[in-house]
């Protein structure tokens, strides 16, 4: 996808329907419509609704750790193998096997 730097804006919904404004780099090239879904932190709170989505990987770093993606709506890039508390709640993408 070009390197962390632009994968991101690949993708993103490529609108401010959802994403704050200004959703650099959003092109939504890899039918993703990534959606900035926020999180839910330890406590319970939610957070960055609108400026940043997470998601899940399947990796873990540890017992009480795993590994997330995060987009955000300032940037193009992916941020990707981030260690992330288990306890948060981040979004999920699931792929359907043929």
């Amino acid at each position: 996808m070009g390197g962390i730097e632009f994968a991101g804006g690949k993708l993103k919904e490529a609108s401010i329907t959802h994403w704050w404004y200004p959703n650099i780099g959003a092109t939504n090239e890899t039918g993703f419509a990534a959606l900035p879904g926020g999180f839910r932190d330890d406590y319970g709170a939610f957070a960055t609704y609108g400026f940043s989505g997470r998601w899940w990987s399947s990796i873990q770093e540890n017992s009480t750790s795993a590994y997330c993606t995060e987009i955000k709506e300032f940037l193009g890039y992916a941020f990707g193998r981030t260690p992330t508390n288990k306890n948060n709640g981040l979004s999920v993408r699931c792929i359907k096997d043929n």
